[in-house]
C-alpha cells in the first residue's frame, strides 16, 4: 500500500523538480522499505517463538503428571499445603502452610515448630485445606478416597499426588515439580550412603549369617511380615542384606498373602530367627491407641511360648515403633536404619 501511494505521488511531481529533491524522495522510499522488511522479519521470529512454547503453559506454570492425571501448577508456589507427604517436603527444605499432624506422629516436633494449621483427619478435611488458602497442594495419593476426593481438592488449588510407599520415586517427582531436582538427588544419595555405613557396622559386629524376623504382637495373636512386603521389610532383607530365617520362609510358602499373616500363638514356637524385631503402634495412632498396643505387647510376652523362643532367651529382641516403621520417607527410613543399627550393634 505504501508503494502504491508513492507511485501516485511521483506522477504528480513537477517535472522541473531538481535532481536533489528526487534523490531525497528516493532515499525516503528506501528507508520505508527497510522498516517494512524489518517489521516483517520481527513478526516472523515472534511467530516461530510462539510455536516452541509448551502447550497450555506459561513462564509461570508447568504441567505435572501424577496418579490422578495432569495438573498445571505454579513454577514458584508461595503457599503449599501438604498431607502425609511432610517427610518429603521437610527433606527438601520446602516450607508449607498446612499439613497432617497429631501428637506422637514421628514428625510432630518439626511440624509443631512451624506453627501452622494441621489436622489428623483421614480422609483429609477439604474445608480446612481451603481455609489455609494454598496456591499448591501436595498430598499422598491415599489422603483422599478416590478421584472425586482429588477433584474437590483440585478446585481449591492445583493439586498433585504421589505414592508415599515409593518415597524415592515420589521425592524425585516432587523435586521436578518444584524445580529442586538436584536437592532430591542429593537426599537420595545421602540415604544410599547411610545404608552402606549402617550395613558395614552391622557386618563388623554380627557377621553376615544372622537371621531376622519382623513381627507385630497383638492382643490374641501376632503378625509375621514376609520379605515380599517391601514397605516394612525392605530395610532388613534388601537394603541391609540380613537373612530370612527358614521358619519365616516356610510360613510364606504356605501362605497366599504377600504382606504376611495373622498367626495364632500355637505356631509361635516355629519362629527360630536369631533376632526378632517386635513392632507396636501404627503410623497414625494417637497416644491412647499407642499405649494400648504397647500394653498388648507386654501381655503377649507373658506367654511361655514367647519366653521359650531362641531370640527371647538370647535377649535378642528389639522393640520398634510403628509410628515410623509403618510409613515411608527419607526421614522415616533413616530412623529405621538407625533402629536396626542401634539394636544389632549394642
Amino acid at each position: 500500500m505504501f508503494l502504491n501511494r508513492y507511485l501516485l505521488l511521483e506522477r504528480n511531481v513537477d517535472k522541473s523538480m531538481s535532481k536533489k529533491r528526487m534523490s531525497s524522495i528516493a532515499l525516503l522510499v528506501l528507508a520505508c522499505l527497510l522498516v517494512i522488511a524489518g517489521c516483517g522479519e520481527k513478526a516472523n521470529k515472534e511467530g516461530q517463538e510462539e510455536k516452541v512454547q509448551p502447550e497450555h503453559t506459561s513462564t509461570s506454570t508447568r504441567i505435572v503428571e501424577h496418579p490422578y492425571g495432569k495438573t498445571e501448577i505454579p513454577v514458584q508456589p508461595k503457599r503449599i499445603a501438604t498431607y502425609l507427604l511432610e517427610d518429603s517436603l521437610i527433606s527438601l527444605d520446602v516450607p508449607f502452610i498446612y499439613s497432617f499432624d497429631l501428637p506422637g506422629y514421628y514428625l510432630h516436633d518439626q511440624i509443631a515448630a512451624k506453627n501452622i494449621p494441621t489436622s489428623g483427619a483421614l480422609p483429609l478435611n477439604v474445608e480446612a485445606v481451603a481455609a489455609s488458602n494454598p496456591d499448591l497442594i501436595i498430598i499422598s495419593q491415599y489422603a483422599v478416597e478416590d478421584q472425586l476426593g482429588y477433584d474437590k481438592l483440585n478446585l481449591i488449588a492445583p493439586t498433585i499426588a504421589y505414592d508415599p510407599n515409593d518415597w524415592e520415586g515420589s521425592l524425585i517427582k516432587i523435586g521436578e515439580a518444584l524445580g529442586l531436582e538436584d536437592k532430591a538427588a542429593a537426599v537420595i544419595s545421602a540415604y544410599k550412603e547411610h545404608i552402606i555405613e549402617v550395613k558395614d557396622s552391622i557386618v563388623k559386629k554380627v557377621g553376615t549369617d544372622k537371621t531376622v524376623a519382623l513381627i507385630r504382637p497383638l492382643a490374641k495373636d501376632w503378625q509375621l511380615f514376609y520379605p515380599t512386603f517391601d514397605s516394612f521389610t525392605k530395610i532388613f532383607y534388601e537394603e541391609l542384606g540380613l537373612n530370612v530365617d527358614e521358619s519365616v520362609a516356610a510360613s510364606q510358602r504356605e501362605s497366599s498373602n504377600d504382606w504376611g499373616d495373622n498367626l495364632s500363638l500355637e505356631v509361635l514356637p516355629k519362629l527360630k530367627s536369631d533376632y526378632i524385631f517386635s513392632m507396636y503402634g501404627s503410623s497414625l495412632s494417637d497416644n491412647e491407641e499407642f499405649e494400648t498396643e504397647r500394653q498388648s505387647v507386654k501381655d503377649f510376652e507373658k506367654s511361655s511360648l514367647w519366653k521359650n523362643l531362641p531370640a527371647v532367651q538370647s535377649n535378642q529382641v528389639g522393640y520398634i515403633s510403628g509410628r515410623h516403621w509403618m510409613t515411608s520417607g527419607f526421614i522415616a527410613d533413616k530412623m529405621k536404619l538407625d533402629d536396626v543399627l542401634g539394636f544389632l550393634t549394642k
